[in-house]
């Protein structure tokens, strides 16, 4: 019987927040009970009058439409259920008082005061509130297309967390509202229904904006320092020269950040070259990692199939990332469904988070990745804050796959099947290759490097081994990590191969003349030296690794 009477209870709670969010339909608003009054103005102030000091005047469900009530003082009043269709309470008082399940239907509260008011399941479509005082109150009602503009809600209450008894889960509905210049400091708009609604110039300081339906909304100009936007959907929001977004809590996870209007220095796409059909690069920059380049100086990109793409590597930073993002709603609206990373290096992942508000998406990498990124987390986020800058690393996070390859691993997807194989210990010990079977296009990650030196993070001769059986695959186009967007197969390795075999040969005659590792540091492989970028930074490194692999031999 106790379950029968809490389902019975559910359902008619469920009932009641339907009927009062948005089912204007069923409800007959030329009748004389939504556009009439019961009482004339003079009567009801009499009425009021006779309210002892520090009573409440329960006005529950008294037909009051069409009054003209403007200055009265209604503090406290008790308007459940009350009907004020087009009622004119310009200027007066409403603080504290209790509307919840009003009818207030083009209601004029302009200037109006109801501080710390409740208005849960209110019906004020069309509602002008212009400069009201809302401050502290509590909202769940509908204001599709109401006048806020001017008006203050700071620490009022619009969330769908909250609960009233028999009318059950409600939120704010403020579908194409104008909140224009609203101040609405520390409110509580978590889960609040405002699409199309403008906030221009709106205070947004500290508000919880977290699950918002934004979309459609004009923000331009709005201040949201402090305010959380964690899951907000900001499809088609206009999000232009917002103030504070630099401490904004949780942009990085705004859903379909991509499809917003934000201005072009936040979210520029990454210029592309499309080398394959559907296949799309961005070639990074032969330099080390800065706040100038924003980390981006690896070659990332992506694959578009029918039904989704695929990511190869995110970039040095999340601001990189999203311009990636950006790059591939340019092109396409299929969703974003595999994120790969060719290895665990910041150039290459620490764009990843970008991705992360992706629905359904799926992290990819060696089955070694988690645990090299798990590893290195402390000093890869320490080493590049001071590379790319306190801003750009304050977005990053390390997220790991949650997909992992131990040899290979195919993804569909839709009439396109991409290849991703692991490598044995090569560049780094947990590099993958990601191979378009359809255009014959291999993303070789940082297994390839062109014009930019090859750093060793793994083993010298295990890179030389791995590079022969790159050299059988039956591939037309190389994506290599570093250097041109694509070249051939046989143009990739073999600037490569060169280097890597004129290293190993150094170490070991060094090795066999009986050599210390300074001297393999400062000679081997020198003979190279004019024929790539970032010789000197990385070839005495590459030396050492060599040196400590080979004297082993």
């Amino acid at each position: 019987m106790l379950r029968l009477v809490l389902v019975v209870g559910a359902l008619l709670s469920l009932a009641s927040t339907a009927r009062a969010q948005g089912m204007l339909d069923q409800v007959d608003l030329s009748s004389p009970a939504m556009t009439t009054a019961e009482i004339d103005r003079p009567a009801l102030l009499e009425k009021l009058a006779a309210v002892p000091p520090g009573g409440r005047a329960d006005l529950t469900g008294m037909r009051l439409s069409g009054l003209d009530l403007s200055g009265v003082d209604l503090s406290g009043a008790i308007l459940r259920n009350a009907r004020l269709n087009n009622t004119k309470l310009h200027g007066a008082r409403l603080d504290g008082a209790i509307l919840d399940q009003a009818w207030a239907l083009k209601a004029d509260f302009s200037d109006a005061s109801l501080k710390g008011a409740s208005l849960f399941a209110a019906q004020l479509v069309g509602a002008r509130l212009a400069h009201a005082d809302l401050t502290g109150a509590r909202i769940a009602g509908d204001l599709t297309g109401s006048d806020l503009r001017g008006a203050k809600l700071d620490g009022a209450n619009l969330s769908a967390d909250m609960k009233n008894q028999s009318m059950g889960l409600m939120r704010a509905i403020l579908k194409q509202a104008k909140l224009d210049g609203a101040s609405l400091k520390g409110a509580n708009l978590s889960r609040v229904m405002a699409e199309f609604a403008s906030f221009r110039d709106a205070d947004l300081s500290n508000a919880n904006l977290a699950s918002a339906e934004l979309g459609g909304a004009d923000l331009t100009g709005a201040t949201i320092a402090g305010a959380d936007l964690d899951n907000a959907d900001v499809t088609s929001t206009r999000l232009l020269n917002l103030k504070g977004e630099d401490s904004a809590r949780n942009m990085d996870r705004l859903r379909n950040a991509t499809r917003a209007f934000r201005n072009s220095a936040i979210v520029k796409p990454l210029p592309v070259s499309e080398v394959a059909a559907g296949v799309y690069v961005f070639q990074g920059q032969n330099q080390l990692m800065s706040e100038a380049n924003r980390g981006a100086i690896a070659n990332v990109g992506f694959i578009v199939g029918k039904r989704a793409a695929a990511v190869i590597d995110t970039g040095g930073s999340v601001a990189e990332g999203r311009a990636l993002l950006a790059s591939i709603r340019q092109v396409t609206a299929v969703p974003v469904a595999y994120v790969i990373n060719t290895h665990m290096h910041p150039d290459h992942v620490f764009g990843n988070a970008a991705f992360q508000s992706e629905k359904g998406v799926r992290f990819v990498g060696h089955h070694k990745l988690a645990a090299a990124l798990a590893a290195r987390r402390e000093q890869y986020l320490a080493a590049n804050a001071r590379l790319i800058g306190a801003k750009l690393i304050a977005d990053v996070r390390i997220v790991p796959p949650d997909m992992a390859v131990e040899t290979t691993l195919e993804l569909d997807l839709g009439e396109r099947v991409l290849e991703v194989t692991a490598w044995p210990v090569a560049h780094t010990d947990n590099d993958v290759t990601v191979l378009d079977a359809k255009t014959g296009t291999l993303f070789a990650g940082d297994l390839v490097f062109i014009g930019h030196l090859p750093v060793i993070d793994g083993r010298l001769t295990g890179w030389l081994a791995v590079m022969d059986r790159l050299a059988k695959l039956p591939v037309k186009l190389v994506v290599p990590g570093h250097g041109p967007p694509a070249v051939p197969l046989a143009a990739a390795l073999a600037d490569q191969r060169r280097y890597l075999e004129r290293l190993a040969g150094d170490l070991r005659a060094i090795i066999k003349q009986g050599g210390d590792l300074r001297q393999a540091a400062d000679s081997a492989g020198r003979s190279e030296r004019d024929r790539w970028s970032l010789f000197d930074e990385y070839n005495a490194r590459n030396a050492t690794a060599g040196f400590a692999e080979l004297e082993w031999e």
